[in-house]
Order: C-alpha cells, then sequence, then structure tokens
C-alpha cells in the first residue's frame, strides 16, 4: 500500500466498479439461460413424440400382420371336404345350430355388406353384434384332416361310429365333425366319447343332432374330418377400439368366448370375391358381395383389404379409404392380400 491508501497497481476507483453484475447483464443472462432450456425441452418433446409415433405405428405393423396372416391362413383351404372336393361330395348336415344347415360348393366362402345401415341378409348370425358400418363380412367352411378313419358299427346304421385311436383329433364333446367317403359325407355333432387302447367310440345321437343315424352306411375306407365354420367381422372391442373379431359357426350355444376379438386396431376390412365365369380356375372379375351372392359356387380367388389404425392418438392427419374419411389424430395403414382357394376350380 502506498502513501495515497491505494493497494499498489489497483485505484479505488477500479474497486468500485467491481462489486457486482449489472441487471442489464443479468437479464441477458437469464435470457440466454430460458432459450438454451426452451432449446433442450423442445428437442425432448420432439424425441418424445418421434419415439411414440415409431412405437406406435410398429405395434398397427405387427397387428396387420397377424390380422393379414390369420384371414389369408383361413381363406386359402376353405371348401376342404377331405378326399372328395364338395362339387362331388354330397354333404348331409345332421349337427343341431349353430352348425350351418348345409356344407357344399355354394356356402363354403359367402360374405356381406354392411353399407352404412343397409339391412343384413337374414342368415347372418345375430351373435355378431354391431358391426361396424362400411366394413365386410366373410364365412368360410372347411374340414380339416387329423388322421382318422372308421374302424367299427360298420352296421347296422346306429348312433355311435368307432374310430381308430391312431389319430391327433383329440375328438371332445360337442365337437363338430365330418364323415366322408368321397362320395357322401355326414356332419354331426359329438354327443359323447369313449377313449380305447385301439379303438374310440364317438356318439352322435340326438342329444345335439336332429338325427340319430347316418345318411348311409360308410365302409372303413370312410374318413373322420374336423368340421369349422367362421365369420370375420370388424366391431369396436371392449376398450372401444375398433377390432377384427371371429365368431366360432360350430361353438355350442352358451359356451362363452364367441364372438372372440381377435385383433386390436383393425378399423376396416374389405372383401371383393374373384368370380370364374370360365370355368378354367381363373378368375375373371373381382365383385363384391351383394354381386358374388349369385355365384358363390363360382369363387376361386377371395382379395381382402385392411386399414389398421394406431391405439394412441399419436395426432396424425385424415385419412381416406374406401372413398370414406377417417378423423384425424391417429395413424392409418392399408394391407391387402389376394387370396387362391385351393379347393375350388378344375375337378
Amino acid at each position: 500500500m502506498n502513501k495515497s491508501g491505494n493497494v499498489k497497481g489497483i485505484s479505488k476507483v477500479s474497486l468500485q466498479f467491481q462489486k457486482g453484475l449489472s441487471l442489464i447483464e443479468l437479464m441477458v443472462a437469464m435470457v440466454i439461460g430460458l432459450i438454451l432450456v426452451a432449446g433442450v425441452i423442445e428437442i425432448y418433446v420432439n424425441s418424445k413424440q418421434t419415439y411414440r409415433n415409431q412405437d406406435a405405428l410398429s405395434r398397427l405393423q405387427e397387428n396387420g400382420r397377424y390380422a393379414l396372416s390369420t384371414l389369408v391362413t383361413k381363406i386359402r383351404p376353405a371348401g376342404f371336404a377331405g378326399c372328395g372336393s364338395l362339387e362331388a361330395v354330397e354333404t348331409n348336415v345332421i349337427a343341431d345350430p349353430p352348425v350351418p344347415s348345409t356344407f357344399n360348393k355354394f356356402t363354403a366362402v359367402t360374405g356381406y355388406e354392411n353399407n352404412g345401415g343397409q339391412s343384413w341378409d337374414a342368415t347372418l348370425p345375430p351373435e355378431l353384434g354391431a358391426v361396424v358400418d362400411d366394413t365386410d363380412v366373410i364365412t368360410l367352411a372347411r374340414t380339416g384332416d387329423c388322421g382318422a378313419t372308421l374302424a367299427g358299427n360298420l352296421e347296422p346304421n346306429n348312433a355311435n361310429i368307432q374310430v381308430d385311436a391312431d389319430n391327433t383329433c383329440d375328438f371332445k364333446q360337442d365337437d363338430v365333425l365330418m364323415i366322408s367317403d368321397c362320395e357322401k359325407a355326414d356332419v354331426f355333432r359329438i354327443v359323447n366319447t369313449v377313449s380305447g387302447t385301439k379303438i374310440q367310440t364317438v356318439t352322435h345321437s340326438q342329444g345335439s343332432n336332429n338325427a340319430n343315424t347316418l345318411s348311409k352306411l360308410y365302409q372303413e375306407d370312410a374318413e373322420i374330418l374336423d368340421f369349422s365354420s367362421e365369420t370375420y367381422f370388424i366391431r369396436n372391442g371392449a376398450s372401444g377400439v375398433p377390432a377384427l373379431w371371429v365368431l366360432d359357426g360350430t361353438q355350442a350355444a352358451g359356451a362363452g368366448n364367441n364372438p372372440l376379438e381377435l385383433v386390436e386396431g383393425v378399423e376396416n376390412l374389405q372383401v371383393q370375391y374373384g368370380i370364374d365365369d370360365g370355368f378354367d380356375s381363373v378368375p375373371d372379375r373381382y365383385v363384391d358381395a351383394d354381386v358374388a351372392k349369385a355365384n358363390w359356387d363360382k369363387v376361386v380367388a377371395v382379395r381382402i383389404q385392411l386399414l389398421l389404425r394406431t391405439i394412441e392418438n399419436v395426432q396424425a392427419a385424415q385419412y381416406t379409404f374406401n372413398d370414406v374419411n377417417y378423423s384425424g389424430g391417429f395413424l392409418r395403414q392399408e394391407l391387402q392380400a389376394t387370396v387362391k382357394l385351393r379347393n375350388r376350380g378344375l375337378l
């Protein structure tokens, strides 16, 4: 310190100007800080929205693949009747409803239009409930081979058959089966089963059928097949989101879980039927159900279109599908496939 009282090299004046920040400097610093924080928040929000969109889209695509795969898998074998085609086999149905009263070339593949409140065909099962407007319905019937053959009770005609136990059918009460010898066939519901080491006894009495006996005396060359009839349609699920549903047309009344919600987020199903006018197993035109209903026996292919939507609202734009405008808020994606029926066409 010198004689004037100042610290060596530093004046009193310079110390007075180093006591703190000015208000302007503080406000500038706060503005810069707020800008940085706002930038970080914007980056976070954008990243979060991108993640939500990608996650919702991946779920949508997964649901779409499963829904499309299910329909394709069920449509392709429609009309399968074992060793003989439905064009040649005369089929008799003795199983009580809800099993369809007929199984032939006219009923293997059928469908319905629902154009904004249009009256349904009288044969459409009321169990479908509130089908979404402007969506289609398709019903498929077929049999499945499980390796069972007739083994006994060939004569006289009675209320049960005996089946070789070497099969994968896993027969249970209320299952619906078809017995066929490639010329004639009977569809019946199992009332009771008794399993043995080599023989399984399957009862088809009037407890669940309208007749005790079958239409003919089948011989040991007859095969036993699983019978199925399924209807696919769109209606709102338990959460209020549109979904793909299936109605099991062979399940006994009151069995529960019928119809069953399959895939959430399926907003629309459109079906067209390939009609073979030239009898060459090739579709000449694709038409809606209201036109195809006069030519169900000529359907050799089915074209399906699905509209999928995300479960969560992700602020997406409006979408148009099948001339219908769908409100914004959900990501949407279309999937389609054309399926050739393996059991239709040339004999």
